[in-house]
């Protein structure tokens, strides 16, 4: 079988402390090494948010580096995206969560998985340029500068799974639509 084997790892820190949350995070990364595979962790703690944006990120340039396409890491991201895009709740709590990974000063990490608007893209050489915008009190907007081009509309939502540097840009290994949960009618019985 020419497949890498992919583990999954559903809310594996919730309800521990924090040194006990990083053991743990270590051991997945561990694991996924001694199994030579590849790891989704879905979580809510932002610390294992933080840490797999910078693996997802580290693997992007691997195989830049290697002159392969990216296009495991965005495989092993459809099953760290999709809970998120069929989660109306978990894609409100991602929007606050964004706003506040850009003013942070305490930030643990620089890996951040952003709610974002999608403005615009330009090709800038081998490389895509990409303006978001951050929904909070005051919107920023955000440079994502990633290898593929984004897929998506001006006016989208997107997400965007990359390393955090100074300022408002984003090393993005990542940009995707996301879709918006539908709003299912109330049944007729339930409005009287």
């Amino acid at each position: 079988n020419d497949q890498t084997p992919l583990l999954l790892f559903d809310e594996p820190t919730a309800g521990l402390d924090p040194v006990a949350c990083t053991r743990i995070e270590d051991l997945i990364v561990r694991t996924t090494d001694v199994a030579q595979a590849g790891s989704v962790v879905v979580s809510h703690v932002h610390s294992t948010i933080e840490r797999t944006a910078e693996q997802v990120v580290l693997l992007e340039k691997i195989a830049a580096d290697s002159g392969r396409g990216i296009e495991e890491a965005s495989a092993a991201l459809d099953a760290v995206c999709s809970p998120i895009a069929a989660d109306a709740g978990a894609q409100s709590e991602l929007s606050k969560l964004s706003a506040l990974w850009l003013t942070s000063k305490k930030r643990t990490a620089d890996g951040a998985m952003l709610l974002a608007t999608f403005d615009t893209a330009r090709q800038v050489g081998p490389y895509w340029s990409t303006r978001v915008t951050i929904d909070g009190p005051e919107p920023r907007t955000v440079a994502v500068i990633s290898r593929v081009e984004p897929q998506v509309d001006p006016g989208a939502r997107v997400l965007v799974m990359g390393v955090l540097f100074d300022g408002d840009v984003v090393w993005a290994s990542d940009v995707r639509p996301v879709e918006q949960p539908e709003k299912k009618a109330a049944p007729v019985e339930d409005l009287f």
